[in-house]
Order: C-alpha cells, then sequence, then structure tokens
C-alpha cells in the first residue's frame, strides 16, 4: 500500500523514536525523499525503471550512475546502494562494476545486489566485493536458503536483508492470521538475516528485533518450514538405494537419455514440488531407484530432491545434460516439426504450449540459459556426471542456402537449394524460399535468422545433413546461425 507523505514519514518518526535505524527504498518507489535527514541506515535501490507503471529493470552503466547520483543528491552520502535486479539485456558484470564506481566516487559506503541467486552472486563477487544482498526471504520464500545463497553470504560476512519476510502484500495477512508475527521475525533474526518489513507497526518490529526465540520454538518453525534451515544437506555416499536425477535446460536431451520410467513433470503435470512428492512416496515404498528427468535449473529446485533422498537413505546422482543454446534450440525445432509438422506461427506458439509442455519458445529458452546454474557437489550429491551434447546425423547429403539479398549474385547450383531471409520481397528464383515475416525485437517465433527454424525444417523436408551444408550469407545473423548449425559459410 502507498502511503502519503504525511503518513509515512509519521511512521519513520515512530520507528526512529522505536530504535529502528534501518530503512528500505528505491528510486522506483518514489519515496526516497520521505528519508531526508533521517538519522539511520537508508538502503535504496538503483536500476529499474516504471514506464507506465511496470517495473523494468535497467542495469546499464548509464542508467545506474544516473540513479545512485541522484539518490545521493537528495539524501547525502548513501549507506547501502543496492541493484534492484539483474537486467537480462545487460551482462551483471556490467552493472556491478558501475555499482563499485559509484562506491569508488564516494556516492555510497557499502553496494550490493537484490533479487539474485547465488551463482549470479558469485559472478557478481568476481567483479568487485559485494557488501550486502536483498533478497525475497521468509514464510513464503524459501529459495535463497534451499539455494545456498544465505549459507554463502554469512560465511563470507555479506549482509543479508530479506524483502517480503511475510510473503509480500497478496500472503502477509494470511501468515499473520496463521503465526506469531513477531515470532517469526525473531526466527528470521536468529538465522542471521535482517528482515524488512513494509508495516506501520513499528512496536511489533522493535519487539521482533530484541525478542530471543526459544528452543522449542525453533525447532516448531523449522518443522514448519523445513526451506529455511541453514544446515547443508547431504544424499548418503553408499548403499544401494539411488535417485538420478537428469538435469538440464529444455531441449538438452534429457529425455532421450533418461529410462522410459521416470518422473518427469512435462507427462506426469504438476509442479516440481509434486515431483518431489512422488519421489518420497516411491522411495516410502521401497524403491532401490527411482529416476528423474526434468530442467532442475537452479541450486534451490534440486534441494529438495537431495533432502527427499537423504530422509531414504539412498544417494542421488546428478546427469547434468551440458547442452550449448544454439543445439537445444535446433532440438526444439526439430520437436516441434515432429509434432505439428511445420514451424508454428507466434500465437499458436503461445496457445499451444498451454497444453504442450514440450512446446518452448525462444523467449522461454532464453530464460532457462539464463536462469541455469550449474550443479555442484557442495549441494549435497553424491556424484555428478556432465554429459556434452554430441548430435547424430544420419542423412548423406548437403544442400546450399542463399540469402534472399544474395539470390541475383549466386548461381543457383544442382540439388536441394533454399533461398531464406527476413522481411525481405520474395525474390525470382527457381529454388525454394522461405521468408520470415515476422517483427523486429525479442523473437516470438523460430524463423527469424538467427535462430534455425527456416533451415532445419528445409533440411527434415529434404533429407539433408547440415553440415554437409553451405550458405551464402548477407548479415552477420546469417553467420552466427551457419556456425550453430554446423554449415560451411561461402563468401
Amino acid at each position: 500500500m502507498r502511503l502519503d507523505d504525511a503518513t509515512g514519514r509519521s511512521t519513520i518518526d515512530a520507528a526512529l523514536r522505536a530504535g529502528i535505524v534501518v530503512f528500505d527504498t528505491a528510486r522506483a518507489y518514489g519515496n526516497e525523499h520521505l528519508l531526508v535527514g533521517v538519522r539511520g541506515r537508508i538502503l535504496t535501490k538503483c536500476g529499474m525503471k516504471r514506464p507506465e507503471g511496470a517495473w523494468v529493470p535497467d542495469g546499464r552503466a548509464i542508467a545506474i550512475l544516473e540513479d545512485a547520483r541522484a539518490s545521493a543528491e537528495l539524501l547525502g552520502a548513501i549507506d547501502t546502494l543496492l541493484l534492484h535486479a539483474p537486467d537480462p539485456r545487460t551482462p551483471l558484470e556490467t552493472s556491478v562494476r558501475a555499482l563499485a564506481r559509484a562506491r569508488d566516487e564516494g556516492l555510497a559506503k557499502r553496494i550490493g545486489v537484490c533479487n539474485v541467486t547465488r551463482t549470479q552472486l558469485l559472478e557478481a563477487e568476481r567483479v568487485t566485493r559485494i557488501d550486502a544482498v536483498q533478497v525475497a526471504l521468509g514464510a513464503a520464500h524459501d529459495a535463497p536458503m534451499r539455494g545456498g545463497l544465505v549459507r554463502h553470504c554469512l560465511e563470507r560476512g555479506i549482509e543479508v536483508f530479506a524483502h517480503s519476510p511475510l510473503g509480500g502484500p497478496k500472503k502477509a495477512a494470511r501468515v499473520a492470521r496463521e503465526h506469531d508475527v513477531e515470532e517469526l521475525l525473531s526466527f528470521l533474526v536468529s538465522l542471521g538475516v535482517i528482515p524488512l518489513v513494509g508495516t506501520r507497526r513499528v512496536d511489533m518490529l522493535a519487539r521482533a528485533g530484541s525478542r530471543a526465540l526459544a528452543d522449542d520454538a525453533r525447532t516448531r518453525l523449522l518443522a514448519r518450514f523445513p526451506g529455511l534451515s541453514p544446515e547443508p544437506v547431504r544424499a548418503a555416499t553408499e548403499g544401494s538405494r539411488e535417485v538420478v536425477m537428469h538435469m538440464g535446460i529444455a531441449g538438452a536431451g534429457k529425455s532421450t537419455a533418461a529410462s522410459p520410467e521416470r518422473l518427469n513433470r512435462d507427462l506426469r503435470g504438476g509442479t516440481l514440488k509434486g515431483i518431489a512428492r512422488a519421489l518420497d512416496e516411491r522411495l516410502s515404498a521401497g524403491a532401490e531407484r527411482v529416476v528423474l528427468d526434468n530442467t532442475y535449473l537452479t541450486r534451490a529446485s534440486r534441494q529438495e530432491v537431495v533432502a527427499t533422498a537423504a530422509r531414504h537413505g539412498a544417494r542421488v546422482r546428478c546427469v547434468f545434460h551440458d547442452t550449448p543454446l544454439h543445439e537445444a534450440q535446433h532440438n526444439v525445432v526439430l520437436r516441434m516439426l515432429g509434432k505439428y509438422g511445420r514451424l508454428l506461427e507466434p500465437e499458436e506458439l503461445i496457445a499451444f504450449a498451454k497444453t504442450d509442455a514440450n512446446l518452448i519458445r525462444p523467449s522461454v529458452l532464453f530464460r532457462m540459459v539464463r536462469e541455469l546454474e550449474p550443479p555442484s557437489l557442495d549441494e549435497g550429491f553424491t556424484e555428478i556426471e556432465r554429459v556434452p551434447f554430441a548430435r547424430r546425423e544420419q542423412h548423406e547429403r548437403g544442400a546450399t542456402f542463399v540469402a534472399a539479398e544474395r539470390a541475383g549474385e549466386v548461381a543457383i547450383p544442382e540439388g536441394p537449394t533454399l533461398v531464406f531471409g527476413w522481411n525481405v520481397p520474395e525474390p525470382a528464383t527457381t529454388a525454394e524460399v522461405a521468408i520470415c515475416h515476422h517483427p523486429a525485437g525479442p523473437p516470438v517465433c523460430w524463423c527469424r535468422p538467427p535462430l534455425p527454424g527456416l533451415l532445419v525444417a528445409f533440411a527434415e523436408k529434404h533429407a539433408i545433413d547440415l553440415r554437409k551444408s553451405v550458405l551464402h550469407p548477407a548479415s552477420a545473423a546469417h553467420e552466427q546461425m551457419a556456425r550453430a548449425l554446423g554449415i560451411s559459410l561461402v563468401a
């Protein structure tokens, strides 16, 4: 709930009288001015825009430094400057370098990142010292704990701030009805994190901060929220019982390698938590070996499998299908062609994906690559097997691919030939022609180069081995596509 200035300022004054000294804000919130002159620790966030009310990360260096300078001009030297969220369009290291520059310029004493995974934090730490991390953590969010982020921070002396500790605006009321809020906040403090609560109940926050948590309360809360346990979980290291976890991005080749008798969300429906419950049921029934086949992109998503196996004394062997993005794209297109017989239109991709879990849009696959945290033994696995992707082609002949812009200058050879392009007039030629007419911007189809749809569809139709083919390019996108598919380039 957005408070008016008078209410906001009176809440801040009450918090100061109650001994609360940490205040969290952001340029994007539009309320930094309420903290002018406040003597306390001010955390503010940068790198977020609000066009027409939307939340759009902007991690460009120029945007971060503009925000930091504006905040410092308003508030004075900032105690802690945080990147609001990673920007998928900007390398994280670029954003973190800008944060480090803001610290070097004296705009902030400390810098940090928000809403990151452990892997992203490690990436940030390779650039500079990170002083603080802010993530959703509490009654409705345990991924930062399950994924090892919190433990990593505490081991390195990085402050952890927990936003939405009661679940955020949509869940806080229910959490408050079901739990002693002061006790729950005290529990989070006992874990070594600082909860950030959006409330006018400053008396309650003050009591929670000074309340000693009884041992029985801690035990009860850990039983209610097992994902918040700070203790690492390890599967068994010996014995006959085994859980095999196949993981990797969509199109990585997991289903081809995994046993037909496997726990797979695409086949069963539901969630990864439901798969974990099914695993628990099978192990409880005495199963000696259970095979899982799901993306399991994050450490947090894999932790529940390790914890379940550990309870039953089973080993966990992780099979990581380490498939490059371009090979996964090729496989996703092949899967689409095999089921639908053609490349689907953008609106079909969206509509059919509601009932076909194997139908993946380009943006979804890009997101999977961004989210992927490669497995590590410190997650509790008994063993990790890395499986590099290897494509097997069965066809004997290649083809010629010609960019439409060059159709007039390239002699069309004998044999299978495709003239292809994007948003260009269809050329007059004796060869087969395929033109993508979909818009610019983030890809909504599989046929706009450098995405491989047009060429893969042609290859499937004519039984072509792409690695025996040649391509006459007209752009860097064509060259990128050719290299990804193993096609030889002709100048």
